[in-house]
């Protein structure tokens, strides 16, 4: 049963189980449904209801060759104007040292057996296996953003972000095998400490290991689903859209987000945050399209691994709670595991287990964009802390009452007014408060 929602065809594709249990329907139980706005549990579809692969299909077409067209236009127009070469000195200044990066995640890559190694000596090491299972957590957390952030203070910030973002997941799916070949209830849903021995998982072999690092999934399990054969179209697919995402997104960037925080003095708080509310939906979703469907099953199809539910329909949910589930499944999954364990392990309530949560969810963010932008905001900790007080508020009977259309068009709201808020939170610093400190020079120099 090798789940392949990626690869199905549509941008927001369902999940292969959602997509049996529709084919099983009758003709009038569809039609019916249908008519009525309702899936199969009586929920409401609402937003963008794609309920055949041929309406995602088209408006994924639709949207691609706007986005071209657009991009042409600037293309054409910067060509006219002689400045054609200037429109990518930014693009080429964030690409600089892509090697480095490239080696120093390949370093980090071959360190990763050291957690194999504790696993399978625990009985010897007893508790100094801890101990070193820690060390190695840290000094893989934090010694190369260390040197990248003082010793290479003109490295890209987009190249920064991607070695530290590659730490982290090194780190959570170091936490993952070490957790669960040990059998610690954070992973049992139960409240011993430990399973016993006998009862334990069998011990992998280090190129089962091996391969688990480089499978796009943060949890470990004993059986990964697999496919039998690389579809190269579907490589090449991934990789080019995956590409024109990123490259739209950096046009965006480049003419949609810097020119209007230049003018933060003249425009104001108000009609910057005006001119920045479709840009920044924009970039959220190629963000989200060429990141965690396109380049996702592209990695997935090269490893040959099955399970490509990298996400779920967040479009459609009724409230921040059931979004920040469906929005990322492999990360959900593991902060899930971590909401588990501090119940299980560490005796905290619902609510502060939650709170806790969503604390290492928003200090790992603002470490990663700390490092980009060589600075400690604290943002993505404040607006993480709000999708809590949202969360708690939409549990409340009077708001579960207006109905879920009702939830849904209110986390739309939330969403288009947010991420503007958060990208002004980040480049009104770099522009107005600490000026080149944040980025490198010729990277500020360019961006002016």
């Amino acid at each position: 049963n090798v789940r392949t929602q990626g690869n199905a065809g549509p941008v927001f594709a369902h999940t292969q189980t959602e997509m049996q249990r529709r084919a099983a329907r009758s003709e009038p139980e569809r039609a019916k449904a249908k008519a009525t706005g309702n899936n199969e549990n009586g929920a409401e579809r609402y937003v963008v209801s794609l309920l055949d692969a041929d309406m995602a299909e088209t408006t994924r077409t639709i949207v691609v060759w706007l986005a071209g067209a657009w991009v042409l236009n600037i293309l054409v127009a910067a060509y006219d104007a002689g400045r054609l070469r200037d429109e990518f000195d930014l693009l080429r200044a964030l690409c600089r040292g892509l090697h480095k990066t490239m080696l120093i995640n390949a370093a980090c890559y071959a360190t990763t057996p050291f957690v194999w190694l504790l696993v399978r000596y625990n009985r010897r090491l007893g508790r100094l296996s801890y101990l070193l299972y820690a060390l190695y957590q840290a000094t893989l957390l934090l010694a190369p953003p260390v040197v990248l952030y003082w010793a290479v203070p003109t490295y890209s910030p987009v190249l920064s972000a991607g070695v530290t973002m590659q730490c982290c997941v090194f780190i959570m799916k170091g936490h993952s095998y070490l957790f669960t070949n040990l059998g610690f209830s954070s992973y049992k849903l139960d409240h011993s400490k430990q399973v016993p021995e006998e009862k334990r998982p069998l011990m992998q072999s280090l190129l089962a290991y091996y391969e688990f690092m480089v499978f796009p999934v943060l949890l470990w399990r004993q059986d990964f689903p697999r496919t039998s054969q690389r579809r190269w179209g579907m490589i090449v697919k991934n990789a080019v859209l995956a590409f024109a995402s990123l490259f739209v997104l950096y046009m965006v960037l480049v003419h949609s987000i810097i020119p209007p925080v230049q003018q933060f003095k003249e425009l104001g708080f108000i009609r910057l945050w005006i001119a920045l509310l479709m840009p920044s939906l924009i970039i959220f979703f190629l963000a989200f399209y060429g990141v965690l469907h396109c380049m996702l099953n592209l990695f997935s199809e090269i490893v040959k691994y099955g399970d490509r539910s990298f996400y779920q329909e967040w479009w459609n949910a009724s409230n921040f709670g059931d979004w920040t589930k469906k929005w990322n499944s492999s990360v959900q999954a593991w902060i899930c595991s971590l909401y588990i364990m501090l119940q299980s392990d560490f005796r905290l309530s619902k609510g502060g287990a939650l709170c806790v949560s969503f604390l290492f969810s928003s200090l790992w963010h603002d470490f990663i964009l700390g490092i980009a932008f060589r600075q400690a905001g604290l943002w993505t900790v404040g607006f993480m802390f709000l999708l809590i007080g949202f969360i708690v508020s939409q549990r409340n009977r009077y708001f579960l009452a207006l109905g879920p259309k009702f939830g849904n068009v209110i986390l739309w709201g939330c969403l288009l007014t947010g991420f503007p808020m958060l990208i002004m939170s980040y480049t009104l610093c770099v522009y107005y408060v600490d000026g080149p400190v944040c980025l490198p020079h010729h990277l500020y120099a360019l961006s002016k």
